[in-house]
């Protein structure tokens, strides 16, 4: 499978994450001048148990089918409070991972095989050791297709139990800082969006360094090429 340069694959990273951070600010800016709409808006959607139920099931449907982390835990976030939000938003992205990859296991799997057995073969024996630090890896990397990774999962038929808590552990760190810049923008507070921002660079300074000192990451890059 041909795969991006590391520069291409850079210049993506740094322009999504240009666009977020315009994107956030712009954000912020607007609901500091427009706390009104925001209130009204706020005040159509569903309030206490139903509300947070309603956001649960939402987002796990939506990471299922490929909705990023990053926009869950920003929507959590916003709605309720950094830490309500981003636990809510880890156990929906869980379960995203839980109904995506059981559909890939149960529905593609069988076709993947017959039509791609060397491939299947190479993914499978790559999770089939250490498969919760590999996978915790992938997860704390702040780029990558979730819902990929979940299919590949799935079709693999990799363990079960070490790829969830792999990638319970790794969302966590991009989950708060997503909860934080979401909630930042709700309450229009400049200083907690810039220290989510902030935190953001940090984060994806320290993922790349892990991607380039583990063994385990290039494993995987080069067995997708």
């Amino acid at each position: 499978m041909p795969t991006l340069s590391s520069n291409s694959k850079l210049a993506i990273y740094s322009s999504a994450f240009g666009l977020l951070v315009v994107l956030s600010l712009a954000l912020s800016y607007f609901s500091l001048n427009n706390s009104s709409l925001l209130n009204d808006t706020l005040a159509l959607l569903p309030q206490g148990n139903l509300g947070i139920l309603t956001l649960f099931i939402c987002l796990s449907l939506g990471t299922s089918i490929g909705l990023p982390r990053q926009v869950a835990a920003f929507s959590a976030g916003f709605m309720l409070d950094i830490a309500t939000g981003t636990l809510l938003a880890t156990v929906a992205a869980i379960t995203g991972c839980i109904i995506s990859l059981m559909v890939a296991r149960w529905l593609l799997a069988a076709q993947v095989q017959k039509k791609y057995p060397q491939p299947l073969a190479k993914v499978a024996d790559f999770f089939s050791h250490d498969t919760f630090t590999k996978i915790l890896i992938i997860r704390i990397l702040p780029a990558g297709s979730n819902l990929l990774t979940n299919i590949l999962a799935g079709v693999a038929k990799v363990p079960l139990l070490p790829y969830l808590l792999g990638s319970a552990l790794g969302f966590i760190p991009q989950m708060i800082i997503f909860s934080m810049m979401g909630n930042g923008i709700k309450l229009a507070d400049q200083q907690q969006l810039l220290i989510s921002v902030a935190l953001f660079l940090i984060a994806a300074a320290l993922s790349g360094y892990l991607y380039k000192k583990s063994p385990k990451a290039h494993q995987l890059t080069l067995r997708n090429k």
